[in-house]
């Protein structure tokens, strides 16, 4: 969809979008937080590929696999332990 075709959500739209009230919306706003908006006239409105950016930037998950800490590594030979992926094999 272009971005002259793209829906644009209303603040009521968006607050029972996402379950919350417009003066919260209104607050972050004011914040300097949330989604991107338009304002035409006194009006505000939301694209929605900026809601749907703004979900996706500030959901909490798991993360994606990380390489282990090179910290906790020495920590773990220290205790004698074995880290995940290396040879047990003592000389």
């Amino acid at each position: 969809m272009s971005p002259e075709q793209e829906k644009l959500l209303t603040e009521v739209e968006l607050a029972k979008l996402w379950g919350v009230t417009t003066s919260f919306l209104q607050k972050m706003r004011h914040e300097g937080r949330g989604p991107r908006f338009i304002r035409i006239g006194r009006q505000v409105r939301y694209r929605m590929s900026d809601v749907t950016r703004y979900v996706e930037e500030n959901s909490v998950g798991i993360a994606p696999p990380q390489m282990p800490n090179p910290a906790f590594l020495h920590r773990e030979a220290d205790k004698g332990g074995v880290p995940n992926g290396a040879s047990s094999t003592t000389t």
